[in-house]
């Protein structure tokens, strides 16, 4: 059997008494391939961006908590902060950003093309991660953290109960943070702008991620060919 993450790996062995050695965890991975020749270039604003969908308790709600707090003690950075929506959002997230304090340094772009989505990840100056603050976000991983890791760009990871997601990010130069702890967000977002300001933010470059589609499929293959040497 095969799970996509370690947490699902373990549950599912808790809860069947499956026998371990039958099991794997095979991470899918992104395509490198299917990345755009785009440069990153500092702009005048710092730009937290989201890309994907918004939806019950995965919701911009503790992102701008934190952001309001980084507002509310430094007002002369409303000018220099912004954060940019890519994809969907349900009702409950729309209220939370049309009720954001600072309103003006949000923009939501809603879907785009994949390609330009891409794009504009390359573009952003940090990229926000968001799990689902559920006991199940200890057994996933979003798939859009395979394109983050390929992006070339920082990422804050706003993480929920999930220990492995956690040491993905850190082990690839990245930043995460408790994803129910506005204080812990707002404190990560000051040292972001911090260094965004200090201008070596655009020569940051990280290792190419080891997560692809290619690797993935190496890692089935190689799977089966061993139960099939058993047969």
């Amino acid at each position: 059997v095969v799970f996509l993450t370690e947490g699902a790996r373990e549950a599912a062995i808790h809860r069947t008494a499956a026998d371990a050695a039958k099991t794997h965890v095979i991470y899918p991975g992104a395509c490198p391939a299917d990345e755009p020749q785009t440069v990153y270039s500092k702009a005048d604003c710092c730009r937290f961006a989201h890309f994907g969908s918004l939806g019950g308790s995965r919701n911009p709600g503790a992102f701008l908590e934190g952001l309001q707090i980084v507002l509310d003690q430094n007002p002369q950075l409303i000018e220099k902060v912004r954060f940019d929506l890519y994809g969907t959002a349900d009702r409950f997230s729309q209220k939370l950003i049309a009720r954001f304090k600072y309103r003006e340094v949000v923009t939501d772009f809603g879907k785009i093309p994949r390609q330009d989505a891409l794009r504009a990840m390359k573009k952003s100056d940090a990229l926000v991660l968001i799990q689902n603050l559920d006991d199940l976000s200890h057994e996933t991983i979003p798939s859009k953290v395979y394109e983050y890791l390929w992006a070339d760009r920082p990422i804050l990871g706003l993480i929920y109960k999930n220990p492995q997601l956690k040491k993905i990010l850190l082990e690839q130069g990245h930043f995460a943070v408790e994803a129910d702890s506005p204080a812990e967000i707002s404190t990560r977002i000051t040292h972001i702008l911090e260094r965004w300001g200090t201008g070596d933010w655009d020569s940051r470059g990280f290792p190419d991620s080891p997560y692809t589609v290619q690797g993935a499929a190496e890692k089935l293959l190689a799977i089966s060919q061993g139960i099939f040497r058993e047969l």
